[in-house]
């Protein structure tokens, strides 16, 4: 016992001295790490950062996406708030909502065939943008820049397979409104950085021109104005589709601030979109007509105590400018001459048009009417199809619309005989789309990768609530349960 108690002390400081070389082994690692992290994503520049805390996340990512795929459209809905935030490929771009589209998309796929399935799930309604590809694809042969029309054909194509992968993802209503709510969030974090920008708006023209207008990390307000147009419908349909206090809290705060957002961005078109997702779920939601006939006295009545007894503001007094000034043309675009130029290029070439993407080329060439304006699109969906690719790529998106809303009409009837949470669902997605459909009247913002990418999301978030209304509707009452 003695020779035991003189080793004891010997042995405390040995352990004391093992410890602290642990401790100062793992700490030269992981100074050693980031600095290894730093030199990798040094060459990134701006989208260092960004880099810094991807690396170490994909692992984790992946991991995630083997084993609950609905982690995938969440890591693309994740990367939405970067915007227009790229890094360049050499002659392309590649955004980073781009990027994370089709890594998880891989995933998807590799995740699916090592469970012995097909790669990725299909949808009638998404044949008309399969022969919407393979007609591009034919308009490739005319055009005017090859390397924009393989970009085209490239963003459409990834369009395609992001919805086909939200089918493998969202495996049943609990996934749809996992990824609506997180969308919803996503959108409240846009929203909320939007508007806490400096900005001075000055109107001009009768507010037909506005200067300082919100566009967050957009490349334009209109840009940003589609994406309020998009969440809205999403945020009101948790009100109504939620079943927890969470939800709902979250659709409330986020349907304030997506509207603020939408307010300030001045976007005519997006303001015209919107109403029109409003009007649709009012007609169709009963919900809807309740929770607007809940809020409008309060508002009318804070509207009126506001603008009685206090000061307006600059900020409302351009808003008020700009809604008097709905039905006038900004002087600034040249909205007349896009029109009659896109016009021109579809008489030019009726069936194939000037290539995917080609607008931007064709609109600058010598003799045309915008050569003085280098238009980017035609401020209008349909003509730009139809310039670019031509008439038959029209028809193909027209009946793509109309065959998404005969499935969210069909699944919204399934789903009124089933659960009137479910078909709020389907109802609101639906009037998300259509906000974007009509808003391409006015205007054409499917150019920006977020909203492209939210577009198709969206979509296959439509069609798997819509394969689940069609699924319950003919299960036994007592297998519902």
């Amino acid at each position: 016992m003695i020779e035991t108690a003189r080793q004891a002390p010997a042995a405390l400081w040995w352990g004391r001295i093992r410890g602290l070389a642990l401790q100062l082994s793992a700490g030269a690692s992981a100074a050693a790490l980031g600095l290894a992290l730093a030199i990798v994503a040094s060459p990134f520049e701006e989208l260092g950062p960004v880099v810094l805390l991807a690396i170490p996340l994909v692992p984790l990512a992946i991991v995630a996406v083997m084993v609950d795929p609905i982690v995938a459209p969440l890591i693309v809905a994740a990367t939405l708030p970067t915007g227009s935030v790229g890094a360049n490929l050499g002659p392309v771009t590649l955004q980073a909502a781009e990027g994370a589209a089709l890594a998880v998309g891989a995933l998807i796929i590799i995740r699916r065939l090592a469970l012995g399935q097909s790669p990725l799930p299909f949808a009638r309604e998404l044949i008309w943008p399969v022969l919407l590809l393979g007609w591009t694809l034919v308009a490739l042969y005319s055009a005017v820049d090859e390397a924009l029309a393989i970009k085209q054909v490239v963003a459409l194509l990834g369009g395609i397979l992001l919805a086909t992968a939200t089918l493998a993802s969202c495996r049943d209503l609990r996934g749809v409104r996992i990824l609506l709510g997180f969308v919803t969030f996503i959108g409240l974090i846009v929203a909320v950085l939007s508007l806490s920008e400096n900005h001075g708006f000055q109107a001009t023209q009768g507010g037909a021109q506005v200067q300082g207008r919100l566009q967050g990390a957009f490349q334009s307000p209109n840009q940003l104005g589609s994406w309020c147009a998009l969440v809205i419908p999403i945020a009101a349909g948790l009100l109504f589709a939620s079943p927890g206090r969470f939800g709902r809290l979250l659709g409330a705060v986020s349907l304030l601030a997506l509207l603020g957002s939408l307010v300030f961005s001045l976007s005519r078109s997006a303001w015209i979109g919107t109403g029109a997702a409003v009007l649709l779920l009012l007609f169709t939601l009963r919900e809807a007509r309740r929770l607007l006939a809940f809020i409008l006295v309060p508002l009318v009545v804070a509207g009126y105590l506001i603008f009685s007894f206090a000061p307006t503001p600059p900020e409302v007094e351009v808003v008020g400018e700009r809604v008097r000034a709905i039905a006038v043309r900004s002087p600034y675009d040249a909205r007349s001459e896009i029109y009659h130029e896109a016009l021109n290029e579809i008489r030019e070439d009726p069936i194939t048009g000037q290539g995917p993407g080609g607008f931007a080329i064709a609109s600058r060439r010598a003799g045309t009417e915008t050569s003085t304006v280098f238009a980017d699109h035609a401020h209008n969906m349909l003509l730009n199809y139809g310039a670019e690719s031509g008439l038959p790529a029209v028809g193909l998106v027209l009946a793509f619309v109309l065959a998404l809303g005969a499935a969210a009409r069909r699944g919204a009837r399934a789903a009124g005989r089933i659960d009137p949470r479910h078909r709020g669902l389907i109802l609101s997605i639906g009037a998300s789309l259509f906000a974007i459909f009509v808003q391409g009247f006015f205007d054409y913002t499917l150019g920006n990768p977020v909203i492209r990418i939210t577009v198709w999301m969206l979509i296959g978030a439509l069609l798997v609530a819509v394969r689940e209304a069609d699924r319950l509707r003919f299960r036994p009452r007592a297998a519902r349960r």
